[in-house]
C-alpha cells in the first residue's frame, strides 16, 4: 500500500449533500441461515437491506476464522477464497452485492466524495476532509445508524521467496477491511472493497481480481456481506 493515495480522475458523478441528521436506517428482522442456524443483524439503509455481520457460514473446504482465534470468529466471522463464494452466499432472497450497490451505500455515507479518483481498474477515495470524520466513524460502527464494516484484516498466500513454500498470512487486522463483491461487467468473476486506514482513512472498490505476485490458484481469503434481492 502505498503511503499516499492521490485522485487520478475526478469523479464527475455529484452526490446531494445531505445533514448528518438525514440518516434514514432501521432495524429489520434478522436473518437467519437455515443451513447452520446462525442469525445475523440486519439494517435497512436508504433502500437496500444490508446484513451488517459478516457471514460465518463454514463451506466444505472449512474456511478459517482469523488467525484460528475463536474470540475473533464471533466478531467478523469466516474468510473466503473466491471458489467458496457461490456456496457460502447460497442463501434464498439474499446475494452477494456487486460494485454498484456497494457504491450506493457507500453514497449513503457521503464516502464516495471528495478526494475521489477512477484508475484503469479502480476506484480509490482517501484523506476525506474533516466533515467526513463522523461519516466515517459512523459506517465502522455498529450504532444505530451504522454499517458496522469490520476492519477484520485479511488472508492470504505469501511467497517469501520463489524457492519457499507459499506461507499462509492472517495480516492487517484493526487497519483494513476486505469484502469480495460481484463486477457489473462479466470480465471477471469477483472483485472486491476495501477499506481501511494508515495515516488517514481510504477506500478502493476493484474493478477486477486481487493482483498478487502469487502462483496460480486461490491466494486471498475475503469476508462477505450479503444484501436483501
Amino acid at each position: 500500500m502505498k503511503s499516499k493515495i492521490r485522485a487520478l480522475l475526478v469523479l464527475t458523478i455529484i452526490i446531494p449533500m445531505t445533514s448528518c441528521n438525514d440518516w434514514s436506517v432501521k432495524t429489520e428482522e434478522p436473518l437467519i441461515d437455515q443451513r447452520d442456524g446462525m442469525e445475523y443483524q440486519c439494517k435497512q439503509i436508504g433502500d437496500q437491506i444490508w446484513m451488517v455481520e459478516n457471514l460465518a457460514y463454514q463451506t466444505i473446504n472449512k474456511s478459517p476464522y482469523y488467525a484460528s482465534d475463536s474470540a475473533k470468529y464471533s466478531t467478523f466471522g469466516r474468510l473466503y477464497f473466491p471458489s467458496e463464494i457461490a456456496e457460502a452466499v447460497n442463501i434464498p432472497g439474499w446475494h452477494l452485492p456487486d460494485t454498484s450497490e456497494w457504491l450506493q451505500l457507500l453514497e449513503y455515507y457521503h464516502l464516495n466524495e471528495g478526494n475521489c479518483g477512477a484508475g484503469v481498474n479502480h476506484t480509490k477515495c482517501g484523506e476525506w476532509e474533516e466533515k467526513h470524520y463522523e461519516d466515517i466513524e459512523t459506517f465502522l460502527s455498529n450504532s444505530p445508524n451504522g454499517f458496522n464494516f469490520q476492519l477484520g484484516g485479511m488472508w492470504f498466500l505469501e511467497w517469501l521467496n520463489p524457492s519457499a513454500k507459499r506461507q499462509r498470512s492472517f495480516k492487517y487486522m484493526g487497519s483494513n477491511g476486505n469484502y469480495w463483491a460481484s463486477p457489473i461487467d462479466t470480465n471477471h468473476l469477483y472483485t472486491h472493497i476495501s477499506f481501511g486506514r494508515l495515516k488517514y482513512y481510504w477506500m478502493e472498490i476493484s474493478s477486477k481480481k486481487p493482483s498478487s505476485t502469487n502462483k496460480s490458484g486461490d491466494k486471498f481469503r475475503f469476508y462477505l456481506r450479503l444484501v436483501k434481492d
